[in-house]
């Protein structure tokens, strides 16, 4: 069954070959890359396109949805509603007073958290 397999390296050449048009036409938007004269990369075809520099603008940069802080806050105060939410319903307490009490302990631990957390 070895003659089944393709070859590795034809394989590998038009992953590259893939890859490489791929990137292109991301560089190039709206303009069609120059396609290859032969299979092979050679060293004649070592242009590599170029890309400017990302610059540091806070105007253009994306700002987070929510901050690392908020997250851990909101993250924790979630761990804490579910955990007390869950302890509610093992005592036997109907579900709705599970529920009940635990968006009433995630609310109050969120004020708390943020001032433990700094």
């Amino acid at each position: 069954m070895v003659g089944d397999r393709p070859n590795s390296g034809a394989v590998f050449s038009l992953v590259v070959r893939l890859i490489d048009l791929l990137l292109l036409r991301s560089i190039h938007a709206g303009s069609r890359p120059q396609r290859p004269d032969s299979c092979s990369m050679t060293s004649s075809q070592s242009q590599q396109p170029v890309i400017p520099a990302p610059q540091n603008d806070p105007a253009i940069a994306p700002q987070p949805f929510l901050s690392l802080h908020t997250a851990v806050v909101l993250l924790i105060a979630l761990v804490v509603g579910v955990s007390i939410g869950g302890l509610t319903v093992l005592t036997g307490a109907p579900v709705a007073a599970a529920v009940i009490a635990g968006l009433t302990s995630a609310g109050t631990s969120v004020p708390v958290l943020r001032t433990l957390i700094r």
